[in-house]
């Protein structure tokens, strides 16, 4: 299968992905908000 990004994945990686975001903790899910944030912010900087 391929992604958007024209990566080809297995549906156990699809699988285990999801598994993985089922199963976030508060911690994880807070810092990964953080990390997207800055990453957006990145991103936005590079555009300019």
């Amino acid at each position: 299968m391929k992604i958007p990004t024209g990566q080809l994945v297995s549906a156990q990686q699809i699988l285990t992905g999801l598994a993985l975001i089922e199963i976030n903790s508060e911690l994880e899910i807070k810092t990964t908000s953080k990390l997207l944030k800055y990453a957006r912010a990145i991103a936005n900087i590079k555009q300019s």
